[in-house]
């Protein structure tokens, strides 16, 4: 008896350790599929800017080999093509088709 009241216990100490920090857990994964659309909207524009038609990007990914600390790279899918966009600080973007 003893034993079962120590495990409810440790069952209670847990969720309560656990509960409280739920929120900061879920809330940043949905804050960033809402930021999601607004970042393949923005890397979309970048393509348009250099005169590539993007009016439908459908995935974004981060381009891992071709990033830096200074610069990152992404592949973006479009209804005409794929396009590796490297952002370039203030300065804009390259942009580059993916064949």
């Amino acid at each position: 008896m003893v034993e079962m009241e120590k495990k409810k216990i440790n069952k209670n100490r847990i969720l309560g350790i656990f509960l409280p920090v739920l929120p900061l857990i879920i809330l940043p994964t949905l804050a960033f599929g809402q930021e999601g659309s607004e970042e393949i909207d923005e890397i979309a524009s970048m393509v348009r800017d250099q005169g590539y038609s993007c009016d439908a990007p459908s995935e974004m990914e981060k381009d891992t080999s071709d990033s830096t600390a200074l610069e990152e790279a992404w592949i973006i899918s479009c209804d005409n093509g794929r396009y590796r966009v490297k952002i370039l600080g203030d300065t804009g973007a390259e942009v580059t088709p993916v064949l």
